[in-house]
């Protein structure tokens, strides 16, 4: 009985968290005109990117950008609004951008005395943000056409209803995908940006998925007060774990440019289909509309709610860096849990965590006392020592079974990917991995301790769950929640025994306890396989969190297994899980890795050297190479990454062309005396001789000793490279990005501290956003398998140059 009530809890597990993590279905036009509507965004979106089929890439400096953020004005002023197109030239770390942001402002009721839809917005303003450049080689639909149109839907439903209190200003900025550039050029360059007190950020990685708010910047407890009730009704997946988690990673978005500013604010995306991201399927062919629809509904509740907020009980001063003062700007910690969304101070998290495990010590400690009451002090101690040990070895038996099912199906697949065609095969072995190590200790203890040592298992249990919220309490406070939250459930199974009857009652909040611990980090294990995917060490710490999932039941199980005493029965069924973990893996080893429609990162680029005048075709390897590289026909030969690449290049095809298409010109060229002693300087303009939108400037490292840059007299830095050029040593050069090349080109001056060395050359590079049309090219592109495709900055044709220094000189060009 006990055994079949375990499975149903598990089988309620899946399908709550399935429900948990499904997106609610699209709305269609008929919606009240204040909802937020799916269908309308879409409308919009093929309005402002083409109709499907027809949507194209827009990265920054191209005709199509153009055209898009033209679409995008028009569309504001159909709703009434005054768009602003805020043009400028910002630069950030080693890259320099040219962008055109497009701003609106909707007016509050507190707004005074403008009372205009013009731009204009009083201090205390919020404001709804996204972008609308995509990458080279995809459309962007989803990232992040998909903001676009929430945006915009956004705005037209708050037009519709009553006015906000607050000033709404309405961002759709430029230049995301190059460096942030747009959201830079906002905050230092706009007049609106010291009103704005807070954002609300619409971003996407991939094409479906559940709507979640996954990050903070600033003072959070006023905002998640004022969304948190939103967010329970609309599923919102807020929590501070993944606010905290995020703010350690390398990954940045426009609200990293917002939060340095000063700015408080939230972030959402949905992160399925993390396979179409940056490529040619991030279309509306594979876009989930009942995402765009939940991600919408969070965005708009958001707005509506910090628009409404009460602020006074937070400090939202505009200071610079105010999130940095506080760790992870995270003053409130929170998560879902079963549809609420409990929060609490951070400033609690230590105490109470403290308190759980004070609270499962006593509660061990009497479990262990009844037992030896029972049992004898000898078998008491062992079981409750052999329970302390048994919990961790569980997880690092599943982990190595992890581990290895892995190893097996990257053996039997050939591929290291860590996201597949086909993961549902992965999911189960890990899965059958993981019960069949649980399974293992349980059958144990079955076997060995007096009556299956079920209350000595369920007290190390509850121990073991408070010693980890300690630990990230003290580590990584934002994530404390979740885990005082598997605390309390694990505490659950030993208190149902200790405070109340034996039974059917006590095992049935024992179930209980198991089925909250085992909700909650479900979902918390299904959401990092869609940000990490599988691999090593992934895949083994996937399979440990799946055995933990149960591990508040594994007293049941080895106390039931006891009563039942067919221990033959329990090693064939244990027997039979490994088989299935086997055989789930051979079939998850043997299933097609990519398809059409989850491609194999290739991008086809073809490199003029002008200086040689040798053209050549190779494939951007950005995450392994075909299964058959000599069937492309350019060898199989994988050379470094040069530094207009994301990988390295394999092959080398021969490009045979009439004439070399015009690069990165250096115009005006001079060199002169520094404004100070001692100091050369040369200046010249870089302009495209066939209209590109991207340039590099590359400086060897012996000019580039005691250099300083500026463009457009604005100070720019560096970024290291290592290329041997044709035939030439390796070399260490520092580049200059440039995106959104105006057709004038762009002012360049390098002051260096001493002389200019006389054989020093600069190298330029010319970056045409798509395929070069030459026959060896296309050939490549023909024999590129239907399964791969390009990534990041798509097919282009690239042209380097060499100019030497020597020749500069007062007037030279």
């Amino acid at each position: 009985m006990c055994l079949a009530l375990l499975a149903l809890t598990v089988l309620a597990v899946c399908l709550v968290t399935r429900l948990e993590l499904r997106p609610p279905a699209p709305v269609g036009l008929d919606a009240p005109a204040t909802a937020f509507s799916a269908a309308r965004a879409r409308n919009t979106m093929e309005a402002i990117f083409g109709p499907p089929g027809q949507e194209r890439p827009h990265p920054i400096g191209s005709q199509a950008n153009v055209e898009v953020r033209e679409r995008i004005v028009e569309a504001l002023r159909d709703l009434g609004l005054e768009p602003e197109e805020q043009r400028a030239f910002v630069c950030l770390g080693w890259r320099c951008a040219w962008v055109v942001n497009i701003v609106a402002v909707i007016p509050g009721t507190d707004a005074g005395s403008h009372d205009t839809l013009g731009l204009d917005a009083r201090p205390g303003a919020i404001m709804l943000a996204a972008h609308y450049d995509s990458v080279a080689a995809g459309p962007g639909i989803g990232d992040d056409g998909s903001g676009v149109g929430i945006v915009i839907e956004s705005a037209r439903a708050i037009l519709a209803g009553p006015p906000l209190r607050d000033d709404l200003v309405l961002l759709i900025d430029d230049g995301e995908e190059t460096g942030l550039f747009g959201a830079q050029a906002f905050v230092d360059q706009h007049p609106l940006a010291p009103s704005v007190d807070a954002v609300v950020n619409v971003e996407a990685r991939g094409s479906r998925g559940v709507s979640r708010m996954f990050e903070t910047k600033g003072p959070s407890a006023w905002m998640i007060d004022a969304y948190a009730p939103e967010a329970r009704a609309l599923r919102g997946q807020p929590s501070s774990l993944s606010a905290a988690i995020y703010e350690r990673m390398p990954n940045d978005s426009d609200l990293t440019v917002f939060g340095r500013a000063g700015m408080s604010g939230l972030n959402f995306a949905f992160i399925g289909g993390v396979e179409h991201y940056h490529t040619p399927n991030d279309d509306f062919a594979h876009l989930d509309w009942g995402s765009v629809q939940q991600q919408g509904q969070n965005a708009l509740a958001a707005a509506k709610a910090l628009a409404s907020a009460d602020r006074r009980r937070a400090d939202t001063g505009r200071v610079v860096g105010l999130h940095e003062a506080s760790g992870a700007g995270l003053d409130h910690v929170y998560h879902p849990v079963l549809g609420l969304v409990p929060r609490l101070p951070e400033a609690w998290v230590s105490g109470l965590s403290l308190g759980c495990l004070v609270l499962a010590a006593l509660g061990w400690l009497v479990a262990l006392r009844r037992d030896w009451r029972e049992q004898g002090r000898a078998a008491a101690l062992g079981a409750a020592l052999a329970a302390l040990v048994g919990v961790p070895v569980v997880l690092v038996l599943a982990g190595l079974a992890g581990a290895g099912v892995e190893a097996l199906v990257q053996a039997l697949s050939g591929s290291a990917a860590p996201f597949v065609l086909h993961p549902g095969p992965r999911w189960l072995a890990l899965s059958a991995a993981a019960s069949f190590a649980l399974g293992l200790v349980g059958l144990g203890f079955a076997r060995f301790a007096p009556s299956g040592g079920g209350m000595a298992l369920r007290g190390a249990m509850a121990v073991w769950a408070a010693l980890l919220a300690v630990a990230v309490a003290s580590l990584l406070p934002g994530g404390a929640l979740v885990f005082m939250v598997l605390a309390v459930a694990s505490g659950v199974p030993l208190a149902a025994h200790l405070l109340g009857p034996e039974g059917s009652r006590a095992v049935i909040v024992e179930l209980f306890g198991a089925f909250v611990f085992g909700e909650v980090l479900l979902v918390l294990i299904l959401s990092l396989g869609d940000a990490f995917g599988f691999g090593q060490p992934i895949s083994a710490a996937l399979a440990a969190l799946i055995a933990l999932v149960f591990a508040p039941a594994l007293g049941l199980f080895a106390a039931s297994l006891a009563a039942a005493d067919r221990p033959k029965r329990a090693r064939a069924g244990l027997g039979g899980v490994g088989l299935v973990a086997l055989v789930a893996a051979v079939v998850a080893g043997r299933s097609p890795v990519y398809s059409v429609d989850h491609t194999l990162p290739l991008t086809a680029i073809t490199t003029h050297d002008r200086s040689t005048g040798e053209s050549e075709v190779a494939l951007e390897v950005m995450r392994e190479r075909p299964a058959d590289p000599e069937a492309l026909g350019i060898g199989a030969q994988l050379r470094p990454r040069p530094p207009w690449s994301f990988g390295p290049l394999l092959g080398r095809g021969r490009v045979e062309v009439e004439a070399q298409p015009e690069g990165l010109h250096v115009e005006d060229a001079s060199a002169g005396e520094g404004v100070l002693p001692g100091h050369s300087t040369l200046e010249f303009r870089l302009r495209s001789g066939r209209g590109s939108p991207w340039g590099m400037l590359l400086i060897p490292e012996a000019l580039a000793i005691n250099l300083s840059v500026e463009v457009e007299g604005a100070p720019v830095g560096t970024r290291e490279y290592q290329w041997a050029p044709a035939g030439e040593q390796t070399q260490t050069f520092y580049a200059v990005g440039l995106f959104g090349l105006p057709d004038e080109g762009v002012r360049v001056e390098l002051d260096r501290r001493g002389p200019l060395p006389a054989d020093a050359v600069l190298w330029t590079v010319d970056f045409r956003l798509h395929a070069a049309e030459d026959p060896a090219t296309q050939a490549l592109l023909a024999a590129r398998p239907e399964h791969a495709g390009p990534i990041q900055s798509g097919d282009r044709e690239v042209v380097v140059e060499r100019v030497e220094l020597r020749a500069f000189g007062p007037g030279a060009r």
